[in-house]
């Protein structure tokens, strides 16, 4: 969550009562190590509730 893999477009982690999230900006990069064969990453996703359209940024 927190670490040097964490490179451009990641805001702070916030520290919840029970755990720890960090927001991307959209583009949030991950520099991670090479690996010999096949390797598997895995991440957890948490639904949030609907944005309010406002606040949405969209291309036309």
């Amino acid at each position: 969550m927190d670490g040097p893999a964490a490179r451009a477009g990641w805001h702070a982690v916030e520290r919840g009562a029970s755990r720890l999230a960090r927001w991307t900006d959209g583009r949030g990069e991950l520099a991670l190590p090479p690996v010999a064969g096949p390797a598997t990453l895995t991440l957890t996703v948490t639904p949030l509730p609907a944005y309010p359209a406002a606040d949405l940024a969209i291309a036309a």
